[in-house]
């Protein structure tokens, strides 16, 4: 799993994937995926 630093480091590089990528993370963080396809599933 990706930690939320990474992400952080990341939208300072390119602040308009921030968004997007707290959106993200937020759904994430919650759930524990066992495979991949699970979590292609819920972000297609």
């Amino acid at each position: 799993m990706l930690s939320l630093k990474t992400l952080k480091d990341f939208w300072k590089i390119h602040p308009q994937s921030e968004a997007g990528l707290k959106y993200w993370y937020g759904k994430i963080e919650s759930k524990e995926y066992e495979n991949p396809q699970e979590v292609i599933a819920d972000f297609k």
